[in-house]
């Protein structure tokens, strides 16, 4: 860490913080804000974000006497830290206009004190004191190189020790790569083989959910899949279950039979039965995903499956279930949150009920991204519209690969 102070003005946009105090590592951060719990709360956040970011600097929190500071009430702020360290950084970018005006004349009533804005869209950070630079620091794009997706998480309320964030292993993404080849291009043979609803209906109740006792757990592990389906099955879907036996989802016997891959040592049975089963159901598609963000330039840290850890202390536990694929746009760090879906019943919905989730955990700059593998073209329209109303990039199709090349917009 640099012998230095960073004193910022909090806002809820806190990634604006975050970046410049790793970019400088000082030993000493002061925090200063409006009163009220949203901003208490920020200031906890960007705290935590550091800690995960492993920055172990002394914070303090300084909030002021008003909900609504006006510039005077900055201005003494700075007067008042500014002769302790007097060769502290101040950050401009939060805070309300009045905030910040107010601590760029109370930072320049010090000789020495130097001052930065974190100028996001041109990735940047800009030096706004004449004569007095910033010490030597990381540039913007380092320091967001440095960025993970549990810290950005942590920066937006989302204590990473309270989430879960699974990986896919190689094998399962070689799968995912066949089967949305096999599913897309022979979709018509899937389709006439009624092959997903065969399957779930196998593997799940009318309701359907996983049944939890351990006998029928074992039957459905020990289970021919092939008794699921009247009559023969066409060549894509039988190189797609070669493709799943390959991948180690499912195995083949010396019968023929085609059964689920036993659980690992130490798997819940239960757990197992479900990923296997969906897999086979449509999860492949977001193994494909998955596979795709990994090649991406402008993506970084995917994470499959990410969901809140069932524990009383997790205020998203009971509301907030299993997202597909989080992962880190750059070079700005904000999140990008993709819903992958091979067909959608009610796609106004689910599209609100996306770009509500992405908000929900990368805050406003977050992007919402839908791939969906199967749509009529009524409904594409629809889709498509619906999409640029809300603020969600929907890719439907083969249009799921640009994913692999997506800007850094």
């Amino acid at each position: 860490m640099n012998p230095i102070t960073l004193i910022h003005l909090v806002s809820q946009q806190t990634m604006q913080n975050v970046l410049p105090a790793l970019a400088l590592q000082p030993e000493r951060i002061i925090q200063v804000r409006s009163q009220g719990e949203a901003f208490a709360r920020a200031a906890r956040d960007t705290k935590a974000a550091l800690e995960e970011a492993g920055l172990m600097a002394e914070v303090f929190d300084w909030p002021l006497q008003k909900e609504f500071p006006d510039l005077e009430d900055t201005r003494r702020a700075m007067k008042y830290w500014l002769p302790l360290y007097p060769l502290a950084v101040v950050n401009l970018t939060g805070g309300t206009k009045l905030m910040s005006a107010g601590a760029l004349l109370g930072a320049r009533e010090f000789s020495g004190a130097s001052m930065l804005y974190c100028d996001t869209g041109r990735r940047k950070f800009v030096s706004l004191a004449d004569g007095f630079p910033l010490p030597d620091m990381l540039d913007f794009d380092a320091a967001a190189a440095g960025l993970t997706l549990r810290i950005v998480m942590a920066a937006h309320g989302k204590s990473p020790a309270e989430w879960r964030f699974d990986t896919a292993p190689e094998p399962w993404l070689a799968f995912g790569k066949k089967a949305f080849e096999l599913q897309w291009n022979e979709r018509v043979a899937f389709e006439k083989s009624s092959f997903s609803r065969q399957v779930r209906a196998y593997y799940r109740s009318e309701k359907g959910r996983i049944p939890k006792s351990a006998g029928q757990l074992k039957s459905l592990l020990e289970a021919d899949l092939m008794g699921a389906f009247a009559g023969d099955l066409p060549h894509p879907v039988l190189d797609f279950l070669d493709a799943a036996v390959e991948a180690g989802v499912l195995r083949k016997g010396e019968d023929g039979a085609v059964r689920l891959a036993p659980p690992p040592a130490g798997r819940n049975m239960a757990s197992h039965v479900e990923t296997s089963a969906n897999l086979l159901d449509g999860s492949w598609l977001e193994l494909t995903v998955l596979d795709l963000v990994r090649q991406s330039p402008s993506v970084a840290d995917p994470h499959w499956s990410v969901e809140p850890q069932r524990r009383a202390s997790n205020p998203d536990a009971e509301s907030f279930g299993e997202t597909d694929i989080v992962c880190l746009r750059l070079p700005q760090g904000s999140l990008q949150v993709i819903s992958c879906k091979t067909s959608v019943a009610k796609p106004l919905e689910h599209l609100e009920s996306l770009r509500e989730r992405a908000t929900h955990l990368g805050g406003r700059f977050a992007k919402a991204t839908l791939a969906i593998l199967l749509a009529s073209e009524p409904q594409a329209v629809e889709l498509r519209r619906w999409g640029r109303l809300l603020g969600v990039e929907v890719l439907i199709g083969p249009e799921i690969l640009r994913l692999a090349e997506q800007d850094a917009r």
